[in-house]
């Protein structure tokens, strides 16, 4: 049965420019705006929101006539392959993926400029060994960490820096000779108070308190700290209980 609707005896579809044929309605009079009274015209649907459909296809109008693609098939006909994993993030597994270049793609993912790292959003109790972050959560400021697999299974994030200068010393330092020392596990001190001298010749010996070497360990100092003068005190009390 045919329904044929009518506004002051003219029919619908020529009152709103609208035309049916068979099952399908049309409008062939410009651009149709959804969502927006000022569709561009470049197109001949333009909506404002969102659009939920089943399926999307992409017309082709060629010489042996006109073939329609699913959108799905045509990116990926593109190189197009990403794929949405559990709404967490999207993946690639469809072979190498170059940003930035599309030369000597030798690697899952070549990258040509700077990466910005952060901390990781695993687990911090569960990273997965061949993590790479930026963090400042091990207690040693922010450093690059790389999360390693021992032969026992235990995943521990290493310094990619490696062991750091501490940032007391001063930029002018002069490290020639400089021994230096321990302050954590991620940190090294130095001191002008103890180094190996060296000259044109070569090993010239090591100074505690001076540059200034006359022998293969030259001291430079009175020593009168606090724990030799109470040394040098109960040896004096022995001596005397002895005489």
């Amino acid at each position: 049965m045919n329904v044929f609707i009518y506004m002051h005896g003219v029919s619908i579809e020529n009152s709103f420019n609208w035309r049916k044929y068979n099952d399908n309605l049309y409008y062939s009079l410009g651009t149709v705006g959804i969502g927006l009274d000022d569709p561009n015209d470049n197109y001949k649907l333009h909506v404002n929101g969102s659009i939920g459909a089943e399926e999307y296809y992409i017309e082709f109008v060629q010489d042996s006539g006109v073939t329609y693609v699913k959108l799905e098939d045509y990116l990926k006909g593109q190189g197009v392959f990403w794929e949405i994993v559990d709404d967490t993030g999207i993946y690639y597994d469809y072979g190498s993926v170059g940003i930035g270049t599309s030369k000597n793609i030798v690697e899952s993912l070549v990258v040509s400029g700077a990466i910005k790292l952060s901390s990781t959003v695993q687990s911090f109790a569960n990273v997965l060994p061949g993590t790479i972050e930026y963090t400042d959560r091990y207690g040693s400021g922010y450093d690059f960490y790389a999360h390693l697999e021992d032969v026992d299974g235990v995943v521990s994030p290493y310094s990619l820096t490696g062991i750091r200068v501490d940032s007391a010393v001063s930029e002018t330092f002069n490290y020639l000779g400089a021994i230096p020392y321990f302050i954590n596990n991620s940190f090294l001190g130095v001191t002008n108070n103890f180094r190996i001298v060296t000259d044109n010749t070569g090993f010239l010996g090591v100074a505690i308190g001076t540059d200034n070497t006359t022998a293969a360990l030259t001291i430079s100092g009175d020593g009168n700290s606090k724990r030799r003068r109470r040394r040098r005190r109960r040896r004096r009390r022995r001596r005397r209980r002895r005489w």
